[in-house]
């Protein structure tokens, strides 16, 4: 279970929406069922999220994924999981960073804070 968590992270980006949807609800049940195992790939996991956030892309059913992996990581207790405070800043940091983000990365970006 391990190596395939750690293959997680690089599933999730644009190139292929239907798969990041599968990545990111295989780890949101993941982090339901067995937090402990999740600090594998979480740094990995947020950088490839606050990646595909930014996406104009990102929107329906793999937006709903989005959604409920950070409910999953916020309700359960994950080990080495960055505070809210950390994890709104890491979400919302290309908001301030990047002059020119698409209309729809910023609704992503809202929708996920």
């Amino acid at each position: 279970m391990l190596k395939i968590l750690a293959e997680t992270p690089s599933l999730v980006s644009e190139l292929d929406l239907q798969i990041s949807q599968l990545a990111l609800n295989f780890v949101a049940d993941m982090i339901c069922t067995h937090p402990q195992l999740i600090p594998v790939c979480l740094t990995e996991l947020l950088a490839a999220f606050v990646l595909l956030s930014q996406s104009s892309l990102l929107q329906g059913a793999t937006l709903t994924s989005a959604l409920n992996l950070l409910e999953a990581l916020v309700k359960n207790p994950v080990p080495n999981k960055p505070s809210l405070k950390d994890l709104l800043s890491e979400l919302t940091a290309p908001v301030f960073e990047h002059a020119s983000l698409p209309r729809q990365a910023y609704h992503s970006i809202s929708a996920c804070t």
